[in-house]
């Protein structure tokens, strides 16, 4: 599957947590960089993460697995919001089924929710050697 999360990253923001990359270590000169005041560098950030709470989960997010493309969080936001699309039949996603497949949308978030915690972990350092 194919996920998609829209991580909002102002609880680690807000904390003034150390970032995982020094400024050294985010310059550079690949097609990848973009210059920002003067100075070649990559334009993300990562946080060192300090825990994982029901909160990290939010945001909008989608997988799409071999069939059928999975929306949670829509457009506004709204985390009870739920759009299955079947991508062979719908390609145009006209045709929420979320109703009709509760099957399949549990399979999926499950699906997700795995991935979300596995980015999560990482976040948290947890699956790397401390050197």
């Amino acid at each position: 599957p194919v996920c998609l999360w829209n991580y909002n990253i102002g609880r680690e923001a807000s904390l003034g947590l150390k970032p995982v990359f020094t400024k050294e270590q985010q310059q550079g000169t690949t097609p990848l960089v973009k210059q920002l005041g003067g100075q070649f560098t990559r334009s993300f950030r990562n946080l060192h993460h300090p825990e994982i709470t029901e909160g990290d989960y939010a945001g909008q997010r989608a997988i799409i697995g071999n069939r059928y493309k999975l929306v949670l969080g829509g457009k506004s936001g709204d985390e009870t919001q739920k759009e299955l699309f079947d991508l062979r039949e719908d390609p145009g996603e006209q045709h929420d089924l979320a109703a009709s497949l509760p099957a399949v949308v549990r399979q999926l978030e499950q699906e997700l929710r795995e991935w979300q915690q596995s980015v999560l972990t990482s976040l948290t350092g947890a699956d790397y050697r401390q050197r």
